[in-house]
């Protein structure tokens, strides 16, 4: 696995070219029926089963499943597969409940992650390593290969790309294709093949992923061409565009039926908008249901939502039953709630998970648990993890917490790394060994909450060593929790200014714990102005430990109507040590009653200092009556 260009095909392929020559070779074509690929190499005792980008055959809906790999690895079949970082991250990590998701996709990254659960990927980064540089230096050298070295020289260079991607000339092929945007055609220069593979570039983002000639050719007429650039003929464009360089590739590259693709990397690095008139001849142009599909996504995702009810009705026609659910989730989130559960209720009639699970959360979002959870027991009965993830947050709102525990259980032994938090998290103070398990197995995929919250775990156990690594990765990945808790790690160890450092970090980035503990600090160390700043802002924001901090700064500065007002706050919130020093100013200002009130109110919540206070100022009352 790794990015575009990273080298994953050239590197899996030689794998199996030189460790496994005498092998056969089995290659499906995305979208071919797999269901008798176990019986069709089970003859051939080592066959490699070749799946260059596993996440396109997933999605193809074509039986690729846990089951249909148990069978391979039975017949003693060896599978070689390839993925995009983007696309494996995706399915490690599922989805999220809040997002409008392809109903297929959220049914392919269920599949997709039982799958890679185990697997041990072979990683390749963009850029190589210096040992790796220095290797590829030296076997080059040996076989006297004059492209490499080039290649590790110009990555030594200047690190902007790596070895693979220039062995492909992916960002040669990108300036040139760029270079020829304002060409004039008379003196060289192809403004038309410019826009062609424009063209072709768009149209895969698109969700097309075979461009006829006549496609082309009618595409490139939706990109604006001045006639003073005097245009080569469509001819010489698609010439021009389809000529290999460099020894490597071409920008568009050849594919079954006598049509094109472009080059993966230039689709990559494209971000621009989208021509409006361009999506309807893509949908003039698509062939089938799966292409409808996709093209409804990638307008939904680009704003264009007219056009994705457009794309997905096509493909309803053509027989797709995804694309009823896609219909109900765009209904959904532009608030018409009687078509999306129009169709939501097809959709989960005919059986469909996703929208089973999707017209769940529509009865959940409408107060209707009973039938929500109803739903949702259907497709975690039938081993979805998303409706057992769904059940375990809907049983922690419910408070039954036995029953979440079940499903979160379920959905972390399937791998779902949410749930593996989930379950930690519950079992932190109960059962902290088993909390620890789930935690750790969540935190090595990266899953931010868990970081933190692993982190944590161990910090509060004393294990500062072990925690300060979990925490530190955790911020990377920009979760403010663990900037605060690295302050409360400092602060323990009488570090302060590390403590400052973190809890500032934290502060800023809206961590309201942090600003409190911040304005702690600061107000110790001297800086009462910043430390109201930073209090200020946490009791606006709803935290009463910093209402209660305040309270205390401006008692000292002698503001004591503002003093009372915000220990008020906080003893509201039940914090003792408020309701003390509300008590104690009553009494400093002569009302005995609210100040034995209050006494009163610290000592029930356990404030012992409170409870003498209280006897005292009893025992004071008797004596003058």
């Amino acid at each position: 696995m790794g990015h575009s260009t990273a080298g994953k095909t050239r590197a899996a392929w030689n794998a199996v070219r030189t460790e496994l020559a005498s092998s056969r070779l089995f290659a499906p074509a995305v979208g071919a029926d797999v269901g008798d690929l176990p019986h069709l190499v089970s003859s051939d005792t080592g066959a490699v089963v070749w799946l260059d980008d596993l996440d396109k055959h997933l999605n193809a809906d074509t039986g690729f499943d846990t089951a249909l790999i148990h069978e391979l690895r039975q017949a003693k079949a060896i599978v070689v597969a390839t993925m995009r970082t983007v696309a494996y991250d995706r399915y490690r990590q599922g989805t999220d409940t809040s997002e409008t998701v392809d109903p297929g996709e959220q049914v392919a990254i269920e599949v997709g992650r039982q799958i890679l659960r185990g697997v041990s990927p072979v990683r390749l980064e963009r850029l190589w390593s210096k040992d790796e540089l220095d290797r590829a230096t030296d076997l080059a050298e040996q076989s006297g290969d004059e492209i490499l070295p080039d290649a590790v020289q110009r990555q030594r260079a200047t690190s902007e790309h790596g070895v693979a991607e220039y062995l492909a000339a992916a960002p040669e092929l990108a300036d040139l294709w760029h270079s020829q945007r304002d060409g004039v055609g008379t003196e060289g220069g192809h403004p038309l093949g410019y826009r062609l593979v424009a063209a072709a570039v768009d149209l895969a983002r698109m969700g097309l992923e075979s461009l006829s000639e006549d496609l082309l050719r009618t595409a490139v007429g939706h990109y604006s061409l001045p006639v003073a650039q005097r245009p080569e003929a469509f001819e010489q464009a698609l010439e021009w565009a389809t000529t290999v360089r460099y020894g490597a590739s071409a920008m568009l590259v050849p594919v079954p039926a006598g049509c094109w693709r472009p080059f993966d990397y230039l689709v990559d690095i494209t971000d621009s908008p989208l021509p409006a008139a361009l999506w309807d001849t893509a949908l003039e142009y698509s062939s089938n249901a799966h292409e409808q599909f996709a093209i409804g996504w990638s307008a939904y995702h680009s704003g264009w939502h007219d056009v994705a009810r457009t794309a997905w009705m096509a493909s309803l026609i053509n027989g797709n039953v995804d694309a009823i659910v896609s219909l109900g989730l765009l209904c959904r989130e532009q608030g018409s709630v009687e078509q999306a559960e129009y169709w939501l209720e097809t959709a989960a009639d005919v059986g469909h998970p996703g929208g089973i699970i999707n017209l769940g959360v529509l009865y959940d979002e409408q107060g209707r648990d009973d039938d929500a959870e109803q739903l949702w027991c259907r497709a975690a009965q039938d081993g979805h993890i998303q409706a057992k993830h769904n059940l375990g947050v809907l049983y922690a709102r419910q408070e039954r917490l036995d029953e979440a525990e079940h499903w979160w259980r379920e959905a972390a032994i399937d791998g779902s790394t949410s749930d593996m938090n989930h379950l930690g998290t519950h079992l932190a103070h109960r059962d902290p060994g088993e909390a620890e398990h789930w935690l750790r197995q969540a935190a090595q995929n990266d899953h931010v909450d868990a970081l933190y919250n692993l982190g944590n775990l161990l910090r509060e156990q004393q294990r500062s060593s072990e925690a300060d690594p979990w925490l530190r990765h955790a911020v990377q990945a920009g979760s403010s929790d663990a900037m605060a808790a690295l302050g409360d790690l400092d602060n323990d160890k009488d570090a302060s200014e590390e403590a400052e450092h973190w809890w500032r970090q934290a502060a800023e980035a809206g961590h309201l714990s942090a600003m409190s503990n911040l304005g702690h600090l600061l107000h110790a160390h001297g800086s009462a102005q910043e430390a109201e700043y930073w209090y200020r802002i946490a009791t606006t924001r709803g935290n009463t430990t910093a209402a209660y901090n305040l309270g205390n700064l401006c008692y000292h500065q002698e503001r004591f109507d503002e003093a009372q007002q915000l220990w008020h706050v906080a003893a509201n919130d039940a914090i003792p040590e408020a309701m003390a020093n509300l008590a104690a100013l009553f009494a400093q200002l002569g009302d005995q009653h609210e100040a034995r009130r209050w006494f009163r109110k610290a000592a029930e919540a356990g404030d012992a200092q409170s409870q003498n206070a209280l006897a005292a100022l009893e025992q004071s009352e008797q004596e003058e009556f």
